[in-house]
């Protein structure tokens, strides 16, 4: 997984945006409900060499997600939002004032036949399938959003990655059903873990909404020794969805509040989830509007640039997720 920066794998569902290219509407797809009004959780029990990400497919009516009539798609951006923390024994999330940049892979995949059901076996790394391929991937600077003083509220900001291959040209996904983002976490340097062996305490905590998965078999992880999970397996029960989106251009034209919108709240989970789980301790009801702005970085030299894409200071939950090591082995550490 190390020392990829802004490679890419070309095969046949992908090209390069050429000269003269028909024009289409730029959009962002958004499966998170991330925003100054909605609950916001950061999920710890992560430990260093373990992921998360989100499958970028169609969703329930009337939200709309990612179709196959939507390719040709030409990636513009992924967009990250990951959080400062300290995690102690349960595991719980102490909020930290002190952020940073921690450098992180990030990956994206297209495929042809959704994942479904259990993913529990499938490849630690690289495509989940013979029709998945690796479109784009890159070590990225990534600024962690971090706690106001007090450390009942997180000022979140999504970090902006621009999709170029290594001459700063355009990646076009020809054909595919999906789109599969992944983070990888690295090991801390300052944050510290008593959840993880020696040496593997998480450089940074997943940051998500709390009202809910936007639909199943639509985010997952991946923990050492039990492989990857849906974000709604019993296992883990991770109550949301992460702060992935993607910014992209696609050949259809999608009406008025169908592609996302965090503001208008045209992605809001569905109902079946409980933003009130056991898993998840409130540190504060409210909800504060924010603003301002800040810098967020990107791969460095490949087609990158800088610019805050989202920043708020939002109520914050200091989520417990119990570790998958133990739900699913509880001699486990």
């Amino acid at each position: 997984m190390n020392g990829k920066t802004g490679n890419i794998a070309l095969s046949l569902i992908v090209t390069l945006a050429l000269p003269g290219s028909p024009a289409v509407a730029q959009e962002r797809v958004i499966h998170d409900t991330l925003s100054s009004d909605t609950p916001t959780a950061l999920t710890c029990g992560f430990c260093a060499g373990e992921r998360f990400g989100v499958v970028f497919r169609e969703l329930p009516a009337p939200r709309r997600g990612i179709e196959p009539t939507d390719f040709p798609i030409t990636l513009e951006s992924v967009q990250v939002a990951v959080a400062a923390a300290t995690v102690t024994a349960g595991p719980t999330c102490v909020p930290s004032v002190t952020g940073g940049t921690v450098v992180a892979t990030v990956e994206l995949y297209a495929g042809e036949d959704p994942p479904e059901g259990n993913i529990q076996a499938l490849p630690a790394e690289g495509p989940w399938s013979e029709t998945e391929t690796l479109v784009w991937a890159g070590d990225a600077d990534l600024a962690l959003s971090t706690a106001e003083p007090g450390g009942t509220r997180y000022s979140i900001n999504f970090n902006v990655l621009d999709v170029r291959d290594e001459e700063g040209a355009p990646i076009v996904v020809e054909s595919g059903s999906y789109l599969r983002a992944v983070v990888s976490i690295p090991a801390a340097t300052t944050m510290t873990s008593t959840e993880c062996p020696t040496d593997m305490s998480p450089a940074f905590v997943g940051v998500r909404d709390a009202d809910g998965n936007i639909a199943s078999e639509r985010g997952f992880i991946y923990a050492t020794g039990a492989g990857w999970l849906w974000n709604e397996d019993s296992r883990v029960q991770v109550n949301g969805d992460w702060g992935i989106r993607l910014e992209l251009f696609r050949t259809t034209n999608v009406p008025d509040g169908g592609a996302g919108d965090p503001d208008a709240g045209n992605d809001a989970g569905n109902d079946t989830g409980d933003a009130g789980s056991a898993r998840d301790a409130s540190m504060d009801g409210g909800t504060t509007p924010g603003g301002g702005g800040c810098s967020c970085r990107a791969i460095p030299g490949r087609g990158t640039r800088a610019g805050a894409l989202f920043l708020v200071a939002l109520a914050v939950l200091a989520a417990r997720r119990t570790s998958v090591r133990r739900a699913l082995n509880p001699r486990a550490r």
